[in-house]
This record gives structure tokens, sequence and C-alpha cells, in this order.
């Protein structure tokens, strides 16, 4: 059977060609009868391992018994399985089939057993890599957070978006885990912000990179936004003389003025393409001091023991969390604020529906009846009513700093340099 031939029994003719990337190597590389990907008992063990609960069990037995009697489910599964845990590419599963027409209630759960297949391949990645199997289970459990937030609108639809396949290959691959609260990835450096700093001093500043837009209030532009009204251009030069730029405050804006920090005093201790962990922050668990802490030290010891000689520059996290509009949605002693406070806070360019899916299993809430069942969300709403801004931030804390973590090591000694720039 083709790949169309297929989508019409499942009454998904209209699908766009990239989902038939790889069908035919798919078809000859899975086994037909699929009994090591739709067992009962290890699914279920997987589920377990995963953190989701035991009352799964039945709906995933039966589901899978259906997928192996069914031909068309059956081809279906053996190429997203495939395309999932073996194949280089896609990344993105985003425009993968809901299959409701085929499956009604059970659509997520097809995308869930898909899922829960990745456990194993995960488990033997990280046995290689000789990573303790509690950060196994922690890194496993992403499976079953990635399941409530599919819940949030429809909780008639336990199981999974096939969207969220995509995030789970970094799992199997090795790639992301998770360490305490936080996720963690060793990647390149993505940018917005260059970060120089005077050991003599002990100071750190970030300057804006060469040619980025901001606003009247030091927020980045997007590139689609026209410039408005007080908005300005950074400029960055370095080279063998001075250093001179548009220093950006830990608070997270960039300032119009240019300062100069002398070539001999000042070093780069961060640029683009550096690598860095990037911080991800899941849902669930408090975000206190201690927490925080104990995972970027964790974090630390873990990737120097086991990706020996792939040493980091930063940690750093883009994300909603750290978006100027935090500070007027949660009271001042909100852990969160707490976390932006210890940390180096930079603009970074986002549209104003980014991070909404995490709060709201959406990217569009006002064009949707979404829950305001918690403080967070309703405040949340709110602001998007009123026309607040809404976008992402971006965050670096240093590795060499974690020992003064606690006593806010960048907006402490801020107001020194700042008080040069006013005297210039």
């Amino acid at each position: 059977m083709t790949f169309r031939e297929t989508l019409a029994e499942l009454g998904e003719a209209n699908l766009p060609e990239t989902v038939s990337t790889g069908w035919d190597t798919s078809m000859a590389e899975m086994p037909d009868d699929l009994a090591a990907y739709l067992d009962p008992k290890r699914l279920s063990e997987w589920r377990e391992f995963a953190g989701l609960d035991a009352a799964l069990d039945e709906p995933i037995r039966v589901l899978a018994a259906a997928i192996r009697e069914n031909a068309a489910l059956s081809r279906f599964f053996r190429h997203t399985c495939h395309r999932l845990c073996f194949a280089g590419e896609p990344r993105s599963f985003a425009e993968w089939p809901d299959l409701e027409q085929a499956l009604g209630p059970k659509a997520r759960l097809f995308y869930l057993i898909v899922a829960l297949n990745t456990v194993p391949l995960t488990r033997k990645r990280h046995r290689k890599l000789r990573v303790s199997r509690q950060v196994t289970r922690d890194t496993c459990r992403d499976i079953a957070i990635k399941c409530d937030r599919g819940a949030i609108l429809r909780p008639d639809l336990p199981g999974l978006e096939p969207r969220e396949l995509g995030w789970l290959r970094r799992h199997l691959k090795g790639e992301i885990f998770t360490l305490g609260r936080f996720q963690y990835g060793l990647y390149p450096y993505r940018g917005g912000a260059e970060v120089f700093r005077n050991d003599a001093e002990d100071q750190v500043v970030a300057l804006a990179p060469p040619e980025a837009r901001f606003d009247e209030e030091g927020q980045r532009l997007a590139e689609e936004k026209p410039m408005p009204p007080g908005g300005w251009v950074s400029r960055l030069t370095v080279g063998e003389g001075d250093i001179r730029g548009n220093p950006i405050s830990p608070e997270g804006f960039a300032l119009p003025r240019e300062a100069t920090l002398p070539a001999g005093l000042w070093r780069r201790v961060l640029s683009t393409g550096d690598p860095i962990l990037e911080i991800h922050i899941p849902a669930g668990g408090r975000m206190s001091p201690d927490r925080c802490l104990a995972s970027l030290k964790e974090a630390d010891r873990f990737f120097r023991r086991i990706f020996v000689g792939r040493l980091f520059r930063a940690f750093v996290c883009y994300s909603w969390f750290m978006g100027p509009q935090m500070k007027s949605l949660v009271p001042p002693t909100a852990n969160i604020l707490g976390f932006q406070r210890e940390t180096y806070l930079f603009p970074v360019p986002s549209s104003p529906r980014d991070g909404l899916v995490f709060l709201f299993g959406t990217s569009d809430p006002m064009s949707r009846d979404v829950p305001r069942d918690t403080g967070l969300r309703r405040a949340v709403m709110e602001h998007l009513e009123s026309g607040g801004h809404w976008g992402n931030g971006g965050m670096f804390f240093l590795p060499e700093d974690l020992p003064r973590y606690g006593r806010q090591p960048y907006r402490s000694r801020w107001r020194r340099f700042e008080k040069h720039l006013e005297d210039l």
C-alpha cells in the first residue's frame, strides 16, 4: 500500500507531502507484526517509567491490539515510529494528522504509544553515557508533562499531540537531560547578548549585538516589526582597540547610549556560537532558590563528567518566564522573579504568542475558551486582554559565578557600571 492509499483509509487524504518523507524506508525497515513495539507488558513498564498513570494501561492495550489488526493503522504506526526513533529527520511532527477521523477519542493514545517507544532507546543511550537511572527516569517523565499540556483544552483526549514528538527525539539522542528542576541541552549559543568580564573589578557587562533594532524601552524588535517612534539600532565594535557597544542592563533592557570597555581590562566570555547549556523550564514544581541552585550545580557536574572536554561557557535560557511582562503578572516575592534577579536578563526578538501554548494548550488563547483556574492564567489573560506586551526574554548565568548565586552577582555590581556611564 502506498502512503496516499493508507491516508485515504484513515480519512486523512489531504496531508502535505512532507509527512510521506521516508515512507518506503519505514515500510522496509520496520517489522510487519510490530510485536516489540506494541507489547502490552512492555508498554505498561515504559508508561510507569515515564510517570504516567496506570489507568492508561487498559486503553493503551486495546488500541495497541487495534493497531496490529488494522492494516492502515499498522502501516502509519510503522512510519511514525520509524521517523521518530530511527530516521535522521524530521525534528518536527507539526504536520502529522490528529487521527481523530480514524480513532476519535483514542487519537492521542496512538501518538503516546509511539512516544513510549522512545523510553527503551533513551535508556540504552543513557547507559552508554553512564547516566544514572534517576536522571533517565526524570528525563523520560517529560512524556507525562507533554500529555498534561495536551489535556489542558481536551481532557477527553488522553495521550499526546503529534507536534510533541519532535522534542522527544532529543531524549533518545542524548541531547537533553532533566537534572533537578530544569532540563539542559549542550548547544551553540543562539546569541542576543555579547558578554564581557573585567576580572580586576569582578564586573560582567553584556553588550547588544550589532545592527539589532530596539524600541524606546530597550526591548528587541522582531524582524517583521516596523521601527517605532523612539526606536534605535545598536552598534558593536570589538577589535584590537577598545570595545564599544550598547550595554544591556541585567534587568533585561538595552541602553541607547554607547559604552567603551578598555580592551586591556575586558575579555569576551560569551559570544554567538559558543557552547552553552541551554535551560528549559518544564511545567510543575516550585522554583525555590534552593531547587534552582541545586539544579544548576548538578548540571555543572553532570556535563563536565558525561561530556568530558566539551566545556560550556554559560547557562542560557530563552523563555516567556524571562520576558519583561513577568514582573507585572506575579508578586515581587514570586520564585520566578527571584530566579530572574540572580541571572543576567537580556532582550530577544519574539512574537506575541511565544510560550502561550505551555500555559493554555494553544498559542492563541484569545480565540478559545481557555481555563483560568490558576492565578497565573488569570493574570496572563487579563494582561493580554488589556493589550499588554507579551514575549520571550533571555538570560545567562556564568558557571564561575555559581558560588555567588543567591547574592545577585550581576545586579549587585551593575549600579557601579551605571554610575560610570553617568559620569561620562
